[in-house]
């Protein structure tokens, strides 16, 4: 009889420990995760589109690791026109990816998968330790493993700095996170290393000292949530075993602070002597009165992307403000103000949502500041959301835990709740499946940016770059006058152009389209670099050597430019100086190429000599 109710209890037990396991949090999650996959896994057959062709096909150096120092001692681009864009580590995941997969996209795509659905369950993490309730918690990991916006940064390859730099964004904050709650040290020096490991992915993670800091000042000075929304939300994060007194909050968060303050110094010295300055040489010739201006545009527009995700796409035709209109200013302005005024007004009975707001905002101030340098029609991008999407889905979250039309429950929750989390999936998921579907190809990517964005310019070169390689010359010329028409100032139009006039051999329109590029962007040396190589095929050789020396006076030095000159000198028995010239491209890039002719020239040289 003894035996019999024993096993009696322990099968009654593992029931109840079974129970304990599959609970609506974890079955969510679970659902998340497979969202975070599935919505997005016709990428796996997808190619190789825009960017990747030459920051991955056409890259010698991420496909070999004899680079891979070079990586954290220049820009992205590794002696292309400089773009000011530091992120050593996102090259070494793409020397990763060529490491094992080589230049077949499947794999590169299912890593961004893998990356996505970690920051999904990170985004589960991070909530579960701010607002201690898990189902919470588990409603936004849905909410952001299925919104659209993550499209463009799941389903590009270039595009992963964003998922990569917000898992390790996410994982620097959920060690600092911990080692509050535990009052460990070890665990907020990992928190620095992982923040080192994000500003070294994308420049972007650098808001998050700031993150800390509003989150430390809510601990402090925050009002103590209601009885039902800790219920609900659970209290702001506090410290074990600590009085939290406002007296002592300058100290603490000075302590807090400094290990991350360190390790921005270590991160902008490196940036400095690798780019030769912080910020970008040059701007996009926008005052600051119109970069201003421009703000309320551009945030209105990501809010209105986050709210209502379509369209997306590559391009989206969003101009500077240079006179004030009520479309391009008044009316931004006011939903900026009207958004803020609600937020403002659910923060002051949910805590919760002014540090929600800002996870939402905060990663968007180094956008905003960037629109002074960003390329003329390209001042927004949905990719630029990824981040931000981790507040905006903590905020959908709570706002669906709202929700008490009626009590009625399914599995534990109220069915209202459930209603409404599974429309927003509903619409997202389609939404998402559909946006995905447009980065199969550069054909399907350009046809729908234009599609978006018929007055960009960006848009409408990219799409005649696909209908030249189609061999479509006479409608590519069309869209090329489109682009002209939409922005006569934009200096890509013209370089573009001018190598479709080169590959046309209309050297006299190929030469005056790149000579108006120079005139456009006369500090950038780089530029001259493509002038010269048509200068050079037209058989202008006095005035390609100008050009090719134009383009090597001033770092970054595009690589190939000493060796163009260097061959160009030899043309014209300058042996010595075109073997100068060979040695100046060495110094840049250890060129096979280079390499070979030095040899050839050295010969040449030893041979009149003797």
């Amino acid at each position: 009889m003894r035996a019999g109710q024993k096993a009696l209890s322990r099968r009654t037990d593992k029931r109840q420990a079974a129970a304990s396991l599959i609970t609506p949090a974890r079955v969510l999650l679970v659902l998340a995760l497979a969202l975070a996959v599935l919505t997005h896994i016709a990428a796996l057959g997808f190619s190789f589109v825009d960017d990747d062709t030459t920051q991955i096909v056409g890259e010698p150096h991420i496909q070999s690791w004899h680079f891979f120092s070079q990586y954290f001692t220049q820009d992205i681009w590794l002696h292309k026109c400089g773009s000011n864009y530091y992120r050593p580590l996102f090259l070494t995941w793409m020397l990763l990816n060529y490491t094992f997969f080589g230049l077949e996209p499947m794999g590169w795509h299912a890593g961004v998968l893998l990356v996505h659905a970690l920051a999904t369950t990170l985004v589960y993490l991070l909530a579960v330790k701010l607002w201690k309730n898990p189902l919470t918690a588990s409603f936004a990991a849905v909410l952001f493993a299925v919104h659209p916006v993550a499209v463009e940064g799941v389903a590009w390859v270039s595009g992963a700095n964003e998922p990569l730099m917000t898992v390790a964004f996410l994982l620097s904050l959920w060690c600092y996170v911990h080692s509050r709650e535990r009052g460990q040290q070890l665990w907020l020096w990992i928190s620095v290393l992982w923040f080192l490991t994000a500003l070294l992915v994308k420049e972007t993670a650098i808001i998050l000292p700031a993150l800390i800091a509003i989150n430390e000042a809510s601990s402090a000075f925050g009002r103590r949530p209601s009885a039902r929304n800790v219920q609900d939300h659970g209290r702001s994060l506090k410290t074990t075993g600590q009085a939290k007194t406002t007296r002592d909050f300058p100290r603490r968060l000075a302590a807090t602070i400094t290990p991350y303050a360190v390790a921005l110094l270590v991160y902008l010295s490196a940036r400095g002597l690798a780019l030769r300055g912080l910020a970008p040489a040059h701007r996009n010739g926008a005052t600051m009165l119109t970069v201003i201006s421009t703000w309320p545009a551009v945030l209105c527009f990501y809010l209105k992307e986050i709210l209502i995700p379509w369209p997306l796409g590559l391009y989206h035709a969003l101009p500077l403000v240079t006179h004030y209109r009520i479309g391009n200013f008044l009316l931004p302005l006011l939903g900026i103000l009207a958004i803020g005024g609600g937020l403002a007004l659910w923060s002051r009975r949910m805590p919760q949502v002014g540090l929600a707001c800002a996870w939402v905002l905060l990663p968007l101030l180094p956008v905003m500041t960037s629109v002074a340098y960003f390329d003329r029609g390209q001042l927004v991008h949905d990719r630029y959301l990824y981040l931000p999407l981790v507040g905006a889905s903590m905020l959908g979250a709570m706002a669906v835990r709202q929700l008490r039309l009626f009590e009625r429950l399914l599995f534990a929750v109220p069915l209202a709740q459930v209603a409404v989390l599974s429309v927003l999936v509903c619409i997202f998921g389609i939404a998402t499946v559909a946006q995905t579907d447009t980065w199969a190809s550069n054909q399907t990517l350009y046809g729908h940016a234009i599609a978006v964005a018929p007055n960009s310019a960006p848009a409408n070169v990219a799409w005649a770059q696909e209908l030249s390689a189609e061999e479509q010359p006479q409608a590519a010329r069309d869209f090329y006058r489109r682009a002209i028409a939409s922005d006569p100032e934009d200096f890509r139009t013209y370089y573009s152009l001018g190598f479709f006039q080169a590959h046309a051999q209309q050297w006299e329109d190929a030469e005056r389209s790149l000579v108006k590029v120079t005139e456009l962007q006369p500090h950038e040396p780089c530029l001259f670099f493509g002038l010269a190589l048509v200068q050079a095929a037209a058989g202008k050789m006095p005035e390609a050597e100008a050009s090719f020396r134009r383009s090597c006076a001033k770092s970054p030095v595009p690589e190939g430019a000493h060796l163009h000159l260097a061959s160009l000198l030899e043309r014209q028995g300058r042996l010595r100086e075109a073997r100068e010239e060979i040695r100046a491209e060495l110094a840049i890039a250890p060129d096979p190429r280079a390499q070979d002719e030095m040899v050839l020239l050295d010969q040449e040289l030893n041979g009149q000599t003797k």
